[in-house]
């Protein structure tokens, strides 16, 4: 009796067996959240956030700009532009920036490489009817000047003059620090404005230019 448990024992061991390799493939399937590892899931996490940066640079427009109006000489004509400018629909707001303006303006031949050639060159235009006289001191110190001239066309027909003579002149701007008043149109009012707008102005502020800025 024995050999026939151990017949039916074999064949229990070769049916197991064969059902075993006739068994179907697991299919492929996506891993879920819960089978991932933290790592895993931190790159994911990563991706998103380094999409959304991209997503908000792109969504980025350029630099508004905005009308700025002046410069004025006074806070009262600055509000009556501003004032204009609102019953056109086209809030504005006054500003005061600081500036250099030109002062005047110094013509020169620069400095010699001695006091007694300065003299001698000073005696040549004297000869000539041309009034001059050596700086002292100064980074300007032997050198001749040819006067200071408050408008820019005076100054350059003395350089015109003096450099037909065969010499070479200079013409310095001298510069001050001031205040200058300015009135900025907002950005959405700015995309109206025209050169039809700033003629009116102008018949009323002769004073006023414009000029496009960067706005706050």
């Amino acid at each position: 009796m024995k050999w026939i448990f151990f017949v039916l024992l074999f064949l229990n061991v070769v049916l197991f067996g064969w059902s075993f390799l006739k068994a179907p493939a697991d299919k492929d399937v996506s891993p879920s959240a819960s089978n991932l590892s933290p790592a895993q899931i931190n790159n994911i996490k990563l991706l998103g956030s380094e999409t959304a940066k991209s997503i908000a640079t792109s969504l980025q427009t350029g630099a508004t700009e905005c009308v700025q109006l002046g410069p004025f000489s006074s806070d009262s004509i600055a509000s009556q532009v501003i004032l204009r400018l609102g019953a056109l629909d086209m809030p504005s707001r006054q500003e005061t920036l600081k500036q250099s303006a030109v002062k005047d303006y110094l013509v020169y031949l620069p400095p010699f490489k001695s006091l007694s050639e300065a003299k001698a060159k000073l005696n040549e235009l004297n000869q000539r009817g041309i009034d001059s006289y050596v700086f002292g001191s100064g980074d300007l110190a032997n050198g001749l000047s040819l006067g200071v001239y408050s408008k820019k066309n005076n100054a350059e027909a003395i350089y015109s003059k003096i450099k037909a003579l065969g010499y070479k002149p200079i013409i310095k701007e001298n510069t001050v620090d001031s205040s200058a008043i300015w009135v900025v149109i907002n950005a959405d009012g700015s995309k109206y404005f025209n050169e039809g707008i700033l003629e009116s102005l102008q018949s009323n502020f002769p004073e006023i230019n414009s000029r496009l800025i960067t706005c706050n």
